[in-house]
């Protein structure tokens, strides 16, 4: 699940209540909303125990990303054919930074056993993939 955190501190959370009351995606965030924030939580919780004056506590981690110029949000599926019926399946949630000042591409992908890759690339290997219609440019949201 993907979080976001605007320059007003609204948080817009994947799968919450969205507009029309239909669960909240990435393409629900308003145009004028500058992120500033933009994290992954992991696909398991962690639970630790009480400890002394430590209270127990159950969370799931988070990955988390700020200070880009634009950001995106992926979902990675795949579809399997078994015995002629086709399966989809979530592989991996992706978040990209773009840093156009030194024009390059950060992706965190988070696949759903908690692993999590890092990758770089030139931003002109993005705009190429935009141009080339292999990349929706539509995903991509402004940072503060």
């Amino acid at each position: 699940m993907f979080i976001a955190v605007d320059q007003n501190n609204t948080v817009y959370r994947e799968g919450s209540a969205g507009p029309e009351g239909k669960p909240f995606t990435w393409m629900s965030i308003p145009a004028e909303a500058k992120i500033v924030q933009l994290q992954l939580t992991y696909p398991f919780r962690i639970k630790l125990d009480a400890k002394g004056n430590q209270p127990a506590r159950d969370f799931a981690p988070l990955m988390s990303i700020g200070k880009f110029s634009r950001y995106y949000f992926m979902n990675e599926a795949t579809v399997r054919f078994i015995g002629g019926k086709a399966e989809q399946g979530l592989e991996a949630k992706i978040v990209g930074g773009i840093d156009d000042e030194n024009k390059v591409v950060f992706e965190f992908r988070l696949d759903r056993l908690g692993n999590c890759s890092i990758s770089h690339y030139p931003l002109a290997v993005l705009e190429s993939k935009i141009e080339n219609k292999k990349f929706n440019k539509n995903i991509i949201r402004q940072g503060a």
